[in-house]
């Protein structure tokens, strides 16, 4: 990821409390949002490892009620999730659309 990437804020927000299965996440100046995927949350198993258990897991609790209740997420460098976020998305190899 450019320098640009790793300044910028990611929006993250997960349509219908994680029933779905989805979090979608925007960056900063990108058209579109990316969804990062997975089986829906009241279907996980006990050991669940899914692109988008991974993620909703590594954020911290209030943050993930946070999403779980309609709400966005706003991670900027400041964020305490950013670095985590940011690791998560290079491992996983999840990009903005240009």
């Amino acid at each position: 990821m450019g320098k640009k990437g790793k300044e910028g804020m990611v929006i993250l927000f997960m349509p219908n409390g994680g029933a779905d299965g989805v979090i979608q996440l925007w960056w900063q100046g990108a058209p579109s949002w990316v969804e990062v995927r997975g089986r829906p949350y009241g279907q996980w198993t006990e050991n669940e490892n899914t692109p988008f258990s991974r993620l909703h897991d590594g954020l911290l609790g209030a943050h993930t009620s946070n999403l779980h209740e309609g709400r966005t997420l706003i991670v900027m460098p400041v964020h305490p999730d950013y670095e985590f976020v940011m690791a998560f998305m290079e491992q996983e190899n999840v990009r903005p659309e240009s």
